[in-house]
């Protein structure tokens, strides 16, 4: 926690926070503090336990310990299609600020009638955080089980044309059937003129001797 809010209680127990570059600050007390936000719903107090209280610059809100205690975070800014705003279980949604790429919630440390008058709304649970239950490592074979292989990607238009093409074939055999029936008599009905007319030339050569 840092300077934008309050301590309210300690727990006692200390920690050390490892930063960039293996900078460290060392035996930071575990408390549960307090700050003033704006919510869709006017102005509340927000607590949060087991946070590290260093005291100094903007509270570093850990994202996950929110939404282990059942808060939905939406930290993708406005500009990229976000929400850009937390959400309790209760439907109040506290606003982030996007500056410099990054989110922030805009707080304050209450005053003692703010913090006796106003609303609460608790952000972390208050039994100790341990993030580590949250590890995850990434498995190929696990984590895209259900994702297809380039074989499949390939075969499945292949295996779609392919029974497109059967489909057809099935629609049009009764017309092909028709017309293949059709074919036929046409033919026999051509060979039998043919037929007949050749016995007529041959029957007018016979009454008709050239000699």
């Amino acid at each position: 926690m840092g300077s934008d809010a309050k301590i309210i209680a300690k727990t006692g127990h200390k920690v050390d926070v490892a930063g960039i570059d293996g900078h460290t600050i060392n035996d930071l007390e575990i408390v549960s503090a307090a700050g003033l936000v704006q919510t869709t719903n006017g102005p509340y107090v927000v607590i949060k336990h087991q946070m590290a209280y260093h005291g100094q610059g903007k509270t570093i809100h850990c994202s996950t310990q929110m939404e282990a205690f059942g808060h939905e975070i939406h930290n993708k800014a406005f500009k990229l299609g976000g929400k850009q705003c937390l959400t309790t279980p209760d439907g109040i949604t506290i606003p982030f600020a996007f500056r410099n790429g990054l989110p922030y919630i805009d707080m304050r440390p209450p005053t003692d009638f703010e913090f006796k008058k106003l609303p609460h709304v608790i952000l972390t649970a208050d039994n100790t955080w341990d993030p580590s239950t949250l590890n995850h490592e990434f498995e190929q074979e696990n984590d895209f089980a259900s994702s297809p292989s380039l074989m499949t990607m390939i075969l499945t238009p292949l295996l779609v044309s392919f029974l497109m093409t059967v489909t057809v074939i099935l629609m049009m055999k009764p017309h092909l059937k028709n017309y293949s029936q059709a074919s036929i008599t046409w033919h026999s009905l051509a060979s039998a003129r043919m037929t007949q007319e050749g016995e007529n030339k041959n029957s007018n050569t016979s009454q008709n001797p050239s000699w």
